[in-house]
């Protein structure tokens, strides 16, 4: 949560699924949950999907680098 709040600003929103460990996340601004269960976005049409493939793309190709350097 040290990230979360040296990185974000108060009365941000925040778009995440369901897992308990965000629930803290509205003391910093507005969370919005999306239940992947229930439906693939919500009443507003946002979604996390963009953001978890993109993740997962920087994973796979920063891999091959062992990372990237801090300085540059």
């Amino acid at each position: 949560m040290n990230e979360i709040e040296n990185k974000t600003k108060k009365g941000s929103v925040f778009y995440t699924d369901g897992l308990r460990s965000y629930a803290s996340l509205e003391q910093y601004g507005k969370h919005n949950i999306i239940d992947h269960d229930k439906e693939l976005v919500d009443n507003n049409h946002n979604h996390i999907n963009g953001v978890e493939g993109f993740w997962s793309f920087a994973k796979e190709r920063f891999h091959k680098y062992h990372g990237i350097d801090k300085t540059s």
